[in-house]
């Protein structure tokens, strides 16, 4: 009996064991995201076994997003993909811990502005109020996947400037001084990067982003943040349940 009997006696179907296998390798980024994995060839010498193995254990992975085929280019690792629910009042750190990835930022501009008078308006400030303006790199694992820019009251951006805005989370900011969040308006759409958007992100200029814009509202009914969010199409998605 050879070796692949052998296994497939002992353990059951072998296709799954060596899919796990490759699932472990993938987990432990042996192939990282983007990277491709060894040829069929390779991957039957490394495991020992037959082609229709090989093929049987990649089609599940790609079934389960974890691989993809490129035509005449090989089998690739998926890169992660946020799932965020439109149902929890979250920050961008906060959902991406919560996916097991690590959230970091940068700063690209900070400031009290008093002439982003569109903003003032999505913030209910009058034309004469000034407001803190924060923009930053987000990054999931260290790749950058979103720019995101926010706008806060200055009395509520005051609170904020005693931290580093590069790693601070702001709604937990909010809540250690007492100021507590309700609820959040989203209004999601996409748009092309522009030149600037495309270099922070490292795509084509032009390339399709997915854009959430977010006003938020303390227990008080204020409201004390204005968001606007690009974020990379291919790193992220949306989820909302519908019930009926």
């Amino acid at each position: 009996m050879d070796r692949e009997a052998t296994l497939k006696k002992q353990n059951g179907a072998l296709y799954k064991q060596i899919k796990e296998r490759l699932e472990q390798e993938i987990r432990d980024r042996r192939w990282k995201p983007g990277e491709s994995i060894p040829t069929e060839p390779e991957l039957m010498e490394l495991y020992q076994v037959s082609r229709t193995t090989i093929r049987q254990a990649v089609s599940l992975l790609e079934q389960e997003g974890l691989l993809e085929r490129h035509q005449g280019r090989g089998t690739f690792v998926c890169r992660p993909k946020m799932l965020e629910s439109l149902a929890n009042l979250r920050g961008f750190a906060e959902e991406v811990a919560r996916k097991g990835y690590h959230p970091s930022s940068k700063v690209m501009d900070w400031g009290i502005k008093d002439t982003l008078f569109f903003e003032k308006g999505k913030l209910n400030l009058d034309k004469n109020d000034r407001i803190l303006l924060v923009e930053r790199i987000r990054f999931m694992d260290e790749v950058p996947v979103a720019v995101e820019r926010t706008c806060w009251p200055e009395d509520i951006g005051a609170v904020f400037q005693k931290y580093d805005l590069n790693v601070i989370n702001f709604y937990e900011i909010l809540e250690k001084n007492g100021i507590y969040l309700k609820k959040s308006r989203e209004i999601i759409g996409a748009v092309n990067a522009s030149i600037y958007e495309a270099e922070l992100l490292g795509v084509e200029y032009g390339m399709a982003l997915l854009e959430m814009s977010r006003t938020t509202t303390d227990v008080n009914g204020r409201v004390i943040e204005y968001a606007r969010t690009r974020y990379r199409s291919d790193y992220y998605n949306y989820e909302i349940e519908l019930n009926r």
